[in-house]
């Protein structure tokens, strides 16, 4: 079920950049658009099993690099700019998929170690609950993960 939604959510999204890239010119003003960022090029190598590996942008990785977090916002900022056409598309592709999702569902269960383990998805939750019940399946339920 999350590989499903997962994909059609992938499948709304390139939708959506491909009704972007042909709405962008006439969706801002004055035919201006906003300017990617472009990350700053700083050189750094890695040396592993004897290979050197050049990566010019290792220091995105650094979570707590308030540099890093600035670079991240204008990402952020620059995508929703050049989206911002598409965002009535994006509400409504994301509406018809997810009418086609059942949103309410429980997995066969499985039976290990005498336990029969399954997971349940509830509507307006982001995950499923993990659960388990020992010896059959009437027995009490047990919530291993919610």
């Amino acid at each position: 079920l999350q590989k499903r939604f997962l994909a059609v959510l992938l499948c709304l999204f390139a939708l959506s950049a491909l009704a972007g890239c042909s709405a962008s010119s006439s969706g801002l003003s004055n035919g201006s658009q906003p300017k990617p960022p472009i990350a700053e090029k700083k050189p750094h190598e890695t040396t592993v099993h004897g290979d050197t590996l050049k990566d010019n942008y290792f220091w995105l990785r650094e979570k707590t690099n308030p540099q890093v977090m600035d670079y991240l916002k204008s990402e952020d900022s620059y995508a929703e700019a050049m989206m911002k056409p598409t965002a009535a598309l994006q509400d409504k592709l994301y509406a018809e998929a997810l009418s086609h999702i059942k949103q309410t569902d429980d997995t066969v269960a499985y039976e290990s170690n005498s336990y029969f383990y399954y997971s349940r998805t509830r509507e307006g939750l982001q995950y499923p609950i993990y659960c388990r019940k020992h010896g059959s399946l009437s027995a009490p339920e047990e919530v291993i993960l919610d």
